[in-house]
């Protein structure tokens, strides 16, 4: 609640807000914020189907029929999300409800009950705060991208692992908070002198300076180039042959530019970074092999960051 207060001589004009619905942040953030929109993760309300699904014994592809059923799909298909309105989201609830039940009948080791649950449990959450008409409201764009806090979630993991995943007193925190601010302003600086473990991309290879240039540059003159730099925003154009050659020779079963078509909410510069970043893992001898234990599809990936290699379970 303090951190809620704090806020509100700053964003008096706020339009909405976002989290993962955990009741005590929403009530904090409602109660300050009497009248901006309260938007749902789609990525923590996805998953919290998707495990009582999962808990009820539903095979894997009934699974994510339901999940497309409500979110919908990269392939143009809209979900109950898209309802233009409540009472065409009710109504297309109806209709899926014959569909779930049979699909639990389909599959006699399925606990039932699914809808009674989902009736329960998400269609406030989806009502107020998810259907299409809310995003477009607030601001996310025509069509508007699910929202997510996806961002903010990064920021959390980076924080836990600064303070060892152990609970830390406030003065203590905050200089763990800023020792992480500190140390991404040093990556730019060393990333404009290419001595860091970041470089530029070449479309921005213009921004680069050379080290020698730089120390004789005075503090005023590399805060002033740090700031211009940190008030970009992300180029997404390419020379179109480049584009044409990197679709037609890519080992992935879809383009970057195809994927970024769906509507996430994601610049394509940064979707290209994660495509090339996969190629260089499918060329890589034993960077992707089949996890020990599990017979769904699931593989071990070979980690960049760290010793241990990441677990990718097939359907998450």
């Amino acid at each position: 609640m303090f951190f809620a207060s704090s806020l509100v001589s700053e964003l008096q004009q706020l339009k909405a807000f976002g989290t993962d619905g955990e009741e005590a942040l929403v009530e904090a953030f409602a109660h300050e914020f009497r009248f901006a929109t309260h938007l749902y993760c789609f990525i923590h309300v996805r998953n919290n189907i998707k495990k009582n699904l999962r808990d009820r014994k539903f095979p894997e592809c009934a699974v994510q029929e339901i999940v497309n059923d409500i979110f919908g799909s990269s392939i143009y298909r809209e979900g109950l999300v898209d309802a233009e309105s409540e009472v065409i989201f009710y109504q297309q609830l109806e209709e899926k409800q014959l569909l779930w039940e049979k699909r639990e009948e389909e599959n006699p080791g399925c606990q039932p009950g699914f809808y009674e649950w989902f009736c329960q449990y998400q269609c406030k959450k989806i009502t107020s705060g998810m259907l299409r008409p809310i995003r477009e409201e607030v601001g996310l764009g025509m069509p508007p991208p699910p929202f997510s806090t996806n961002a903010s979630e990064s920021i959390n993991a980076m924080l836990r692992r600064k303070v060892n995943y152990k609970k830390n007193e406030l003065p203590a925190f905050v200089q763990h908070l800023k020792e992480i601010i500190d140390e991404q302003q040093r990556e730019l600086e060393r990333a404009v002198i290419r001595r860091g473990k970041y470089q530029f991309r070449d479309d921005y290879k213009y921004l680069e300076i050379s080290e020698k240039d730089w120390f004789q540059m005075t503090k005023q003159q590399k805060e002033k180039h740090l700031q211009k730099i940190s008030n970009m925003q992300l180029n997404s154009t390419c020379d179109e042959s480049d584009e044409n050659s990197r679709s037609s020779t890519s080992s992935l079963s879809i383009t970057a530019e195809k994927f970024h078509s769906g509507g996430l909410n994601i610049p394509l510069a940064s979707i290209r970074g994660i495509w090339k970043n996969a190629e260089e893992l499918l060329e890589q001898k034993d960077a992707i092999v089949s996890a020990p234990g599990f017979d769904n599809g699931s593989k071990m990936v070979i980690s960049r960051g760290r010793k241990c290699p990441h677990l990718v379970k097939c359907g998450q």
